[in-house]
């Protein structure tokens, strides 16, 4: 294992590895503790585990500069204020939801690659199709624990030959039921 220089501290990655990477800028700095009700959370580590999780599937690192990482937070922020987030659950999905964006993004990019061949074209167009398939459930899901997913569905099972100024009945009609009678 390398040296730590001052200033960085041991962490571990996801690989489990050690690597010496430079603090984690202080996103709450400007914050009131409890600020990240954008993501519908009520603990500040919460709310930074879904920053750093977004920030993992943007391939942003220790190694990452300041400013592109500045500028990362500030759309990623940007994106989870725009999907809004009301709890928890739905924070997890949001973050979920940038993650199959930017692989579809990914993907799309080397599909297009002037140097790909047939095969990688077609390769990445197939996993570009269902990611983008994976996005619309979540937009389904998301929707849903917001109840909005449910729509009333009306079924039209039988109409029977309506002549133009006449009228017709809708719902149930019981034949052989009493009438005000004929007068």
């Amino acid at each position: 294992m390398g040296q730590e220089k001052k200033g960085q501290k041991k962490t571990s990655n996801r690989k489990g590895h050690l690597a010496a990477v430079k603090p984690s800028p202080n996103i709450t700095k400007d914050r009131a503790p409890g600020n990240f009700s954008f993501l519908g959370t009520k603990t500040d580590e919460l709310g930074l585990q879904f920053i750093t999780q977004s920030l993992w599937v943007f391939g942003i690192d220790g190694a990452t500069s300041p400013k592109k990482r500045k500028s990362a937070i500030t759309n990623i922020i940007a994106a989870l204020v725009g999907i809004g987030p009301k709890k928890e659950l739905e924070a997890l999905l949001a973050v979920q939801m940038l993650g199959v964006h930017n692989a579809t993004m990914e993907l799309m990019r080397r599909g297009m690659h002037p140097k790909q061949d047939s095969d990688g074209v077609n390769n990445n167009v197939s996993r570009v199709a269902k990611l983008m398939s994976l996005f619309l459930s979540q937009i389904e899901c998301l929707q849903k624990l917001r109840g909005q997913g449910s729509q009333q569905k009306v079924t039209v099972e039988h109409i029977t030959h309506v002549h133009s100024g006449g009228q017709a009945i809708v719902g149930t009609v019981t034949p052989g039921g009493e009438g005000e009678g004929e007068g």
